[in-house]
């Protein structure tokens, strides 16, 4: 009878923690037990996927359990920021620009989840990927980014991307998200990353991002009047 007991409360304990339970579980709720789940360099982004979403029912719950496991897995390479990173894109017979995109971004996710570390486009298609495999809708997106306080100069000047983030479809509602922000900060003098959770960028306001963040595409500003380059250059003057 006791060990009939006894694994009636093992049975409970696991289900607290890596079970499915009614209600919806708090961010840090999530957090706590994305810490518990094991995982290893060489694993899929599939299966880190399922491990990932495995205790959790509601989509919000599943993109946060994604997120914070990169943000405390994944460390910005700043190294790697100063290489010249360009490549071309060679198609497969039959394959179209974007597959084949998707394919080598694919394989850039699993170097990036073996080495621990990456750069913004690094954590944006590891996020995109990640979601993809648990049939989250969300994308990858490109623009110029400036760090908060610093001006730009030049009204007429063309603004070049310079930094990913992420669109995710949540309830029907587009958010974004900067988990390459989100996790910690550069000592640019040094080179030197240190973890440090930002909860700012993680689904921050549209009409407040926009501030430091500038997408190539005007609809993911998620704004009802996007402002142009010379808007966003001179807001960062005031």
């Amino acid at each position: 009878m006791k060990t009939v007991k006894a694994i009636f409360i093992s049975g409970i304990i696991q289900a607290s923690v890596f079970g499915q339970k009614a209600n919806s579980y708090t961010q840090s709720e999530v957090d706590s037990i994305v810490k518990t789940i094991r995982t290893h360099a060489t694993i899929t982004t599939k299966k880190l996927s399922e491990k990932l979403c495995q205790p959790f029912t509601t989509e919000e719950e599943k993109i946060r359990a994604i997120s914070f496991w990169i943000m405390d897995n994944i460390s910005y390479d700043y190294k790697q920021s100063k290489s010249n990173n360009e490549y071309r894109i060679y198609q497969k017979k039959g394959e179209s620009e974007e597959d084949a995109i998707y394919r080598i971004k694919l394989g850039e996710a699993r170097k990036t989840i073996m080495r621990g570390k990456g750069v913004c486009e690094d954590y944006a298609w590891l996020f995109h990927i990640l979601c993809q495999e648990a049939g989250i809708t969300s994308t990858v997106v490109i623009g110029h980014a400036v760090d908060p306080g610093k001006q730009l100069s030049g009204l007429t000047r063309k603004l070049y991307s310079n930094h990913a983030w992420n669109g995710v479809l949540l309830n029907g509602q587009w958010m974004l998200l900067d988990l390459t922000w989100a996790s910690g900060y550069v000592d640019k003098k040094t080179g030197v990353f240190t973890k440090s959770y930002n909860s700012f960028y993680y689904f921050p306001p549209p009409d407040l991002l926009i501030k430091t963040h500038f997408p190539t595409n005007p609809d993911w500003q998620l704004l009802e009047k996007p402002i142009n380059t010379k808007q966003f250059i001179l807001s960062t003057k005031k």
